[in-house]
């Protein structure tokens, strides 16, 4: 992705998202986008708000296995059990991280300043992500950041 493009459901640099579910949304966008192009993700992404309980994170962190055959076998979803078990996992990740933090945007701010971080504190934080979240590489962790409001001071 060329990080000079901001998608319409991109924040805007130094406009961070205001709740942990809308984290979660991101976090999920950048582990589904993974190795797909956008407009299908995008094409699928009333589906897959839906079948992750809009975001709930409690509601996706109880999800069994049935959910996941479940949704292997929807149309509207990215049909990837790796993609799909991975949101599921993840949801139990951020809640980790909520409980000991507070809330993932505290978290966040402990690894990253909110503006003008400097390009190794963004590939830091990238690649702290990526080893905490399944299905998350180095460049979609940078995606899902840039997808939060983050940017480079020198972009």
């Amino acid at each position: 992705m060329n990080l000079d493009t901001r998608l319409p459901w991109m924040h805007r640099a130094g406009d961070h998202p205001t709740t942990d579910q809308e984290y979660f949304e991101l976090l999920t966008r950048a582990v589904m986008s993974a190795g797909l192009g956008p407009r299908l993700v995008e094409a699928r992404w009333s589906g897959i708000k839906a079948a992750f309980c809009d975001f709930d994170i409690e509601a996706v962190a109880d999800m069994t296995a049935a959910d996941s055959d479940r949704q292997m076998s929807d149309p509207g979803v990215i049909r990837n059990r790796r993609k799909i078990d991975a949101t599921i996992e993840n949801a139990k990740m951020f809640l980790r991280l909520i409980e000991a933090h507070g809330s993932f945007q505290v978290y966040l701010d402990r690894m990253i300043p909110r503006e003008g971080a400097t390009r190794a504190e963004l590939q830091a934080a990238s690649e702290e992500l990526a080893d905490r979240f399944q299905h998350l590489g180095p460049t979609s962790a940078a995606m899902f950041l840039f997808s939060c409001g983050y940017r480079s001071a020198s972009l």
